[in-house]
């Protein structure tokens, strides 16, 4: 059994960028992630463009979520889970970084079915300051990560879950947050969705809905 993965801007990992679509996606990210960039990003939310600055992240936020929305339909109650930042420890009060990201997602499926058809929990910390994979070459393999995941808040058995990422590298986050779901409240997790990934080379695309899959951990 696969995770279904669905991201949508490629995050270059050089500064090789050619083509506007290309800094386009990578402003895009670094707008939602809170990251410095030169000039602006014109993007789409799927009605209309969105003109992006720095500082401008609830708008690439909201605009994220409106496109989130109109991929997928949800065939049952959903609970949209961010995946934990390296700083969200258990001890901490500050909310996961993506939690607003997963916050606005299940706002538009509500407002879009005109009911209360998803919410947003955000119940993934670690044990401890993780050391970023990012920036500080912190662990990527969920063997790494599992051991150090935990629950700030209970989950109700047997939910529907979608995790939400901002970038997928190795995918190795997703792996041991899905397995850490599954294992402690019996989740259903669904399908992961990620605002980027990381790539050497852009598609012919880099912003547009792009479906890959991951193979599921299993924790001996």
């Amino acid at each position: 059994m696969e995770i279904p993965i669905l991201t949508y801007a490629d995050y270059l990992t050089s500064d090789t960028y050619t083509r506007n679509e290309e800094f386009a996606a990578c402003k895009f990210v670094k707008c939602i992630k809170g990251e410095k960039f030169q000039g602006y990003a014109t993007v789409s939310d799927g009605k209309g463009w969105v003109k992006l600055q720095v500082g401008d992240r609830s708008k690439a936020v909201n605009a994220f979520a409106l496109l989130a929305s109109k991929r997928f339909t949800l065939i049952a109650p959903t609970i949209f889970v961010p995946i934990p930042g390296s700083k969200t420890h258990i001890q901490s009060q500050t909310p996961s970084p993506m939690f607003d990201v997963a916050t606005a997602i299940a706002a538009q499926f509500n407002l879009a079915a005109k009911a209360t058809v998803a919410s947003a929990q955000d119940i993934l910390a670690w044990d401890q300051v993780m050391t970023s994979a990012h920036h500080g070459g912190g662990p990527r393999s969920p063997e790494l990560l599992y051991p150090h995941l935990t629950a700030r808040i209970q989950l109700t058995h047997g939910m529907r879950v979608i995790l939400v990422d901002d970038v997928m590298t190795t995918g190795g986050h997703i792996r041991a947050c899905a397995a850490f779901l599954e294992n402690k409240f019996s989740a259903n997790v669904v399908a992961t969705v990620c605002l980027g990934r990381t790539v050497d080379i852009s598609s012919a695309s880099p912003l547009g809905w792009q479906d890959s899959i991951l193979p599921r951990y299993f924790p001996v």
